[in-house]
């Protein structure tokens, strides 16, 4: 799959979920990292812009980027992808090694989640979540390959977030507008003594020119791409014969009941996904994410639903059939639903569960 690199020249804004009435609110929300819908509409503008002779086919029939598919999202530092850590990685009080949560006989006192096993860290130290942590691909792999512990950077350690007040104008006058003053955060990819954050967008499904400009969040902002030729770095799944592993969400995903597959029946935990009969025997999400939009083809906004966020981590157990099997059907595989597949959302790889 070819691979961009994209290079932000200022500072970017990504809205949440929530809506932002300028005169009822005066502070506009944003997130970062963005989500994986933010990429995909990006490479269909630029698509676009470089094809302006297809234009009148977008969001028909006809689209030349029905075919567009995102197959992954990552950071870029140094020119090498980083990951965000999985969520059953947390880490000892003034140390700046992870740790893997493992499961124990469950204690009704300190876990009443619907699982029969307690995920606690083997050691007895004090614990605390790692709030936005990256990893680069080494680690990654050993995580996959069933590392029990690695080392991590922090993702606010490479931007900087700036601020910006603002007004609204009136279309006509181009004059400001009483009681539209707005603030906003904005965030810029860079850091003092550290190296620029870019980022890694996998794709399928349509051409693009080697390299040129686009542009990416909400106030549109340039940024420059060009295409990683000589770069491919798919991560090896886990190599277990076991029956036992675990799914990595490498982007958010959306679930119809929330944080439980459809085919995950909600009493027995056990469900068929293609050929596989598999049972959901603990997991470590993180808090939702509200996700929205606006669908260009209906020209309205699109319904707000919730998202289990990337680097959540599910432990299933093979009831029938095979890893191969297991490896096949979901390493860099979407299973999100609502058909949000092919804006990169739900991409999990597997992992050797501990």
């Amino acid at each position: 799959m070819p691979i961009i690199q994209i290079d932000a020249f200022d500072t970017l804004f990504f809205r949440d979920g929530k809506p932002f009435s300028m005169g009822d609110d005066t502070w506009a929300n944003g997130i970062f990292p963005p989500n994986p819908s933010v990429f995909y509409g990006a490479v269909r503008t630029l698509y676009f812009s470089e094809h302006i002779e297809d234009f009148s086919n977008a969001n028909s029939d006809n689209d030349p980027t029905q075919s567009l598919q995102i197959k992954g999202i990552y950071y870029s530092i140094d020119d090498k992808p980083y990951f965000i850590l999985p969520a059953d990685l947390v880490k000892e009080k003034e140390d700046n090694k992870s740790i893997l949560l493992e499961e124990v006989d469950k204690n009704d006192f300190i876990d009443s989640s619907i699982f029969s096993k307690s995920l606690q860290p083997t050691s007895l130290k004090q614990i605390e979540a790692i709030d936005a942590g990256i990893m680069n691909m080494t680690g990654m792999n050993d995580y996959l390959q069933k590392a029990k512990s690695s080392s991590y950077s922090e993702l606010q350690d490479y931007i900087s977030i700036e601020s910006k007040i603002g007004i609204a104008r009136n279309h006509i006058s181009k004059t400001s507008e009483d009681g539209k003053l707005y603030r906003v955060n904005l965030t810029r990819l860079e850091a003092t003594d550290k190296p620029k954050l870019k980022f890694f967008v996998e794709y399928g499904g349509l051409d693009l020119k080697s390299e040129g400009f686009l542009k990416l969040g909400g106030e549109g902002k340039m940024a420059s791409y060009k295409r990683m030729d000589n770069m491919e770095f798919p991560l090896k799944a886990a190599n277990s014969k076991s029956e036992i592993f675990k799914l990595y969400f490498l982007s958010p995903t959306f679930f119809e009941k929330g944080s439980l597959p459809k085919w995950i029946n909600s009493n027995t935990l056990e469900g068929m996904f293609q050929n596989l009969h598999l049972k959901l025997e603990n997991a470590v999400v993180g808090n939702f994410l509200s996700i929205g939009g606006f669908d260009m083809k209906e020209k309205k906004a699109k319904p707000m639903r919730r998202a289990v966020p990337p680097g959540s981590i599910y432990y299933f157990r093979l009831l029938s059939g095979t890893m191969e099997d297991v490896i096949q059907t979901f390493h860099y595989k979407s299973i999100s639903e609502f058909e949000t597949s092919k804006e990169g959302y739900g991409i999990v790889l597997v992992g050797v569960r501990s």
